[in-house]
């Protein structure tokens, strides 16, 4: 799954990448929410934080949930 968010190290490095062939359809949504971070240091818009850099490094699955 995609990595979306500012890189732990280096603090002007945003990702948004790691889609593989579904980055089509996440494009809008990662975009939004990447300008959202830049502009304003947090996601307003759509809350992208389950995508952050650091839960690659812990191992951290994404738990997905339909409501």
């Amino acid at each position: 799954s995609g990595i979306i968010g500012r890189h732990p190290e280096i603090s002007n490095f945003v990702l948004a990448t790691g889609f593989s062939g579904h980055g089509m359809m996440h494009a809008a949504a990662t975009g939004s929410g990447v300008s959202d971070l830049i502009a304003y240091g947090e996601y307003r818009s759509v809350d992208l934080s389950a995508f952050r850099y650091e839960r690659i490094a812990g191992n951290q699955p994404i738990e997905e949930h339909v409501y």
